[in-house]
């Protein structure tokens, strides 16, 4: 939520210390791979994300970026990501093709937990309590209500940006 910008150093902000790492190095690694919440193209970073492309299309690098989700790669969780791949050279990639899900979280959970797992109602009541009289949870709660609400994003970002079709999705 803080951003890309260079120097800034927030956590994405650290493609700016592979950049350095990069600038530093004789021998480029072939191939880098970028995981990062597709928050990192939106209209508020994607000049900082331009940059970074310019900068490995500067340094010899084909970059692809699409946004993933995992539930299309079966895993039984709705989380998106955005990818880059960026090769060395002139190279072609294309970001794997979706794969039917066949599993739910039943599948991975146990059917027995022990108890102390479990946090009382007494607890859970004076941590919500606690983190309301903080203001804490007003900031959590709009994140995690958004009203199934997608992330705009313009059709053409550049940089080998693709796009999901999720018209499947509510």
């Amino acid at each position: 939520m803080r951003g890309m910008k260079k120097g800034s150093g927030t956590r994405s902000g650290l493609l700016w210390e592979v950049e350095r790492l990069l600038n530093e190095t004789e021998n480029l690694p072939q191939i880098l791979l970028m995981e990062n919440v597709p928050q990192v193209i939106s209209a508020d970073n994607i000049d900082d994300f331009h940059s970074w492309c310019s900068f490995l299309e500067s340094k010899g690098y084909k970059c692809y970026t699409q946004i993933l989700n995992a539930k299309d790669y079966g895993v039984a969780q709705n989380r998106e990501r955005c990818f880059m791949v960026s090769i060395l050279g002139d190279y072609n990639y294309k970001f794997p093709q979706p794969v039917p899900l066949d599993k739910t979280m039943k599948d991975y959970l146990e059917d027995e937990v022990d108890e102390k797992y479990y946090i009382n109602s007494e607890k859970a009541q004076k941590l919500i309590k606690d983190l309301r009289e903080s203001g804490q949870l007003d900031g959590i709660s709009k994140t995690v209500r958004g009203g199934g609400q997608r992330l705009s994003r313009p059709a053409s970002l550049g940089c080998g940006v693709t796009e999901v079709d999720s018209s499947d999705e509510p």
